[in-house]
């Protein structure tokens, strides 16, 4: 299992630059190897259909990625809060 690990992230550590300046098929293949870690892990539930996966492709420094994930994310918590607020 360590070596498996392993090899999943020198795999994507050979992968994180270039989907970080913009290369969406190595965004697509990191997104692919983390899936691929968690599941080997066992820390996703294969048989859960309620998560969903987006690619996010974000050019930038750092803050703009963390921008970009507050954005695809956050909405999802103000609109739970606006919703007891209502009712």
């Amino acid at each position: 299992l360590a070596m498996e690990v392993d090899r999943l992230n020198q795999l994507q550590s050979a992968q994180w630059g270039n989907a970080m300046n913009g290369d969406t098929r190595a965004a697509d293949t990191v997104l692919k190897i983390i899936d691929k870690r968690t599941k080997l892990l066992g820390l996703i539930d294969e048989d859960d259909t309620s998560a969903t996966m987006q690619t996010v492709v974000v050019t930038g420094d750092s803050t703009a990625y963390i921008d970009a994930l507050r954005a695809i994310t956050t909405p999802k918590v103000i609109n739970a809060a606006k919703e007891s607020d209502d009712g």
